[in-house]
């Protein structure tokens, strides 16, 4: 029978039978990202357990088993189980996650994940990427994974002679799974066993509620969605900010559909529904949706380029702002600093997205190239999962980049050795010119004496 585990790293292990055992730990950071695909998994036949702090709600499958704990440690229970890894990566970029698998990870044009930086930088934004990556590196290996191998030590069985050390454990990894796609993002090296799977929580839209489904296919003059996630409760912004909104929506022929976790909303004009909870994916994908007001989380974001909706970005925090800066320099959004929230300024925006048409026509061509793919994200994701499981861990996929020490992966030897050598020839080169120079003054010297003698 066939075993698997999966985590933000997850564990697998593989005899050839029919169907997978799965275990599945999944810290919070890849909660939407790894559910949709485990409940896929269940519902192809592999009995999967999924050991998790965040439950699933409902539409738990029969052959879908959870243990609810706290934080775990998957590299650690990998080794103790004797099974492969698997990781998901909530985030694309993010330098840590490749190096698991010996990904490259070029400075020069590959932005750290949480910055404001773009593909194309300056020298100064370079020098900024650099300093920022190499502080957040040394930080890992100094700090952070010392500290984790002391936990490691102290809670896993093995003694601490067999225990490989904890960076040799996640380097074990067979595969990550990257919530990123090309299409919104931008090209990046990555091994074969990196594989992008962004949108992988995206379903074709279904039909809506009744009331939510008349309210859409009444709006003749489109929809205005506006939603800041499940962090920050619209309902909690203070009141001159919902004012306003309020007063800008009034002034759409659009209507407004606004996720607003309270009953009421004082002023609310005719134009506004709100409702506490929405699908909002399945309201992105309706027809007569005009425009996405978001916080700019990664999943909205992927909702709206997967279903060709132009946004207004309010980042609050986190991966938000880079999220929205990249929709905007593809043309399908327009960034709202939320400080900067007042009628005007809402009326501004609103209607430079609405009524110019580029927003929209980059908004349908991102989402063309994205879906444009050989297989849907999830399709990939189970794919590659039942991969390694079919090849016990996949390890011919592994770099051969995991065994070179960090001098040997940057060529520094190899640059120590040429500076060396270029060394060596020019101490060479200056010490034969001063020898040809002293034998050359030495034999002018006696000519000049025996001239002046002959005087």
């Amino acid at each position: 029978m066939r075993n698997a585990g999966f985590g933000s790293e997850w564990d697998v292990n593989s005899p050839e039978v029919s169907r997978a055992h799965s275990t599945h730990i999944q810290p919070q950071v890849t909660k939407f990202c790894s559910q949709s695909l485990f409940k896929e998994l269940a519902n192809r036949g592999h009995h999967l357990t999924v050991i998790t702090p965040l439950p699933l709600k409902e539409g738990k499958p029969p052959n879908y088993v959870e243990i609810d704990t706290g934080v775990t440690f998957p590299p650690g229970i990998a080794h103790k189980f004797n099974v492969p890894i698997i990781s998901v990566c909530a985030f694309a970029g993010l330098e840590s996650m490749g190096d698991a698998v010996g990904n490259p990870y070029p400075y020069s044009y590959v932005p750290n994940a949480l910055t404001k930086l773009t593909t194309h930088m300056s020298f100064l934004e370079r020098l900024q990427n650099t300093l920022l990556n190499t502080y957040v590196k040394l930080g890992h290996y100094l700090y952070y994974l010392p500290k984790q191998n002391q936990l490691l030590v102290k809670y896993f069985k093995d003694t601490k002679e067999n225990l490989p050390y904890v960076d040799d454990l996640v380097k074990r990894t067979s595969l990550v799974f990257l919530n990123n796609h090309f299409s919104y993002n931008f090209p990046r090296p990555y091994v074969p066993n990196i594989v992008e799977v962004g949108g992988l929580h995206v379903k074709p839209a279904k039909k809506l509620p009744q009331d939510l489904q008349k309210f859409m296919d009444d709006a003749k003059e489109g929809v205005v969605y506006f939603s800041l996630g499940s962090n920050l409760q619209s309902s909690a912004l203070p009141e001159y900010r919902k004012e306003a909104f309020l007063k800008a929506f009034s002034k759409l022929k659009q209507k407004v559909l606004w996720k607003f976790e309270a009953d009421n909303l004082p002023g609310q004009p005719a134009n506004v529904k709100i409702q506490k909870w929405l699908p909002q994916s399945d309201i992105l994908g309706h027809p007569n949706i005009r425009l996405f007001i978001t916080h700019g989380g990664l999943l909205s974001t992927q909702e709206a380029i997967y279903n060709g909706v132009p946004l207004i970005g309010i980042p609050l925090f986190a991966d938000q702002k880079n999220n929205v800066l990249k929709s905007e320099e593809n043309g399908l959004a327009k960034l709202m600093d939320f400080q900067n929230i007042t009628e005007s300024s809402l009326d501004w925006v609103l209607n430079e997205v609405l009524n110019k048409p580029t927003y929209l026509k980059n908004a349908k061509r991102i989402s063309k190239i994205y879906l444009d793919q050989p297989k849907p994200p999830m399709d990939l994701a189970v794919y590659w999962t039942e991969y390694v499981i079919r090849h016990k861990g996949a390890p011919h996929l592994r770099s051969a980049a995991l065994d070179l020490n960090w001098f040997q992966l940057h060529l520094l030897d190899v640059a120590a050795m040429l500076i060396l050598i270029l060394a060596i020839v020019i101490i060479g080169l200056v010490f034969i010119i001063r020898t040809l120079v002293r034998l050359v003054t030495t034999k002018k010297e006696p000519l000049t004496k025996s001239s002046k003698k002959k005087n």
